[in-house]
C-alpha cells in the first residue's frame, strides 16, 4: 500500500467528518497530487486504486468524477471489494450532475430540513445493487431515515 495515498485519503475523511472552510481548496490540491502518484507509475494494489478513486469521487467536474468510477473499477480488477461500490457512487454523482436519474440511489440532497434521494432509475434492481456493494434502496431508505431525518 502506498503510504502517501492512504495518508491523503485519511485526510479527506477527516476532512468529510468535521467539514471547514478551506474544505474544496484541500480536495482540489489532493487531487493533483493523487494525480502526479498516479501518472509517475509505481506498484500500486488496489486499496491504492481505491483510496485514489474516492478523492476523485469528492470532485468538481465530471470528468473526476468518471475517473474516480475508472478508479474504483481498477481497484476492483486489482481485488478490493470497495472498488466497484465507489465505482457505482461515482457513477450516481455523474448523472446527478448531469441532471440525469441516478442509478443506484447513493447520492441524498437536503431540501426542507429532510434528506431525499435524488430521483433513481427505477429499472435498477436491488440484485444489481448488491452486485456493485451497494445497499438495498430499502435499506438506504432506512438509514436517511435513522441518521439524518431525525
Amino acid at each position: 500500500m502506498n503510504p502517501e495515498l492512504k495518508r491523503l485519503y485519511d485526510e479527506d475523511q477527516r476532512d468529510r467528518e468535521a467539514p471547514t472552510e478551506g474544505m474544496a481548496e484541500r480536495d482540489r490540491a489532493r487531487r493533483q497530487r493523487v494525480g502526479e502518484i498516479l501518472a509517475s507509475g509505481g506498484d500500486l494494489d488496489g486499496a491504492d486504486y481505491f483510496h485514489a478513486a474516492l478523492i476523485y469521487h469528492h470532485g468538481d467536474t465530471l470528468e473526476e468524477l468518471e475517473r474516480a468510477r475508472e478508479l474504483g473499477l481498477r481497484a476492483a480488477e486489482l481485488g478490493d471489494r470497495r472498488g466497484r461500490a465507489i465505482a457505482a457512487y461515482a457513477l450516481d454523482r455523474r448523472l446527478v450532475r448531469q441532471g440525469r436519474p441516478q442509478k443506484y440511489g447513493t447520492q441524498w440532497r437536503s431540501e426542507g430540513g429532510k434528506w431525499l434521494p435524488y430521483p433513481i432509475d427505477p429499472a435498477t434492481t436491488d440484485a444489481e445493487r448488491a452486485a456493485w456493494g451497494v445497499p438495498s434502496l430499502e435499506e438506504q431508505l432506512r438509514l436517511l431515515r435513522e441518521h439524518y431525518n431525525r
